[in-house]
């Protein structure tokens, strides 16, 4: 048969922490929390990760492509050294950049292609 335990109140208070001087007094005690700084904040949600210089440098020329037509061949090759180098080195991002750089150099490559054919078919058709 299992013995059944009873509390006192002698063991109860001893479980109790003790009032110090300023409870004793009436003074309620305050705990300080310390929040953190702004920069702590923003240190958390801010990636470390550098972005590759090759996959800003294509969305750039990409961007350029449509107005310097050359531009746009050096997109599409900086993207493509972008995304081996973001590949090789997983601590880089900027696999987005490098992918729309290369997007809109292949575009403005295109464009340049069909003014191209429609120029010369204008001149010869028409003289």
């Amino acid at each position: 048969m299992a013995r059944k335990t009873t509390k006192t109140k002698k063991d109860t208070a001893r479980h109790k922490p003790s009032k110090t001087r300023a409870e004793a007094a009436g003074q309620k005690r305050y705990i300080q929390i310390e929040e953190p700084s702004v920069h702590e904040i923003y240190q958390k949600h801010v990636s470390r990760k550098p972005t590759d210089g090759f996959a800003i440098a294509a969305f750039v020329c990409g961007l350029l492509g449509f107005l310097i037509p050359f531009l746009n061949v050096a997109a599409i090759v900086l993207g493509i050294i972008a995304i081996h180098n973001i590949h090789k080195h997983k601590r880089r991002k900027g696999h987005g950049l490098a992918v729309i750089g290369m997007l809109l150099g292949l575009a403005s490559l295109l464009l340049v292609l069909i003014a191209d054919v429609a120029s010369v078919a204008g001149f010869l058709l028409f003289g």
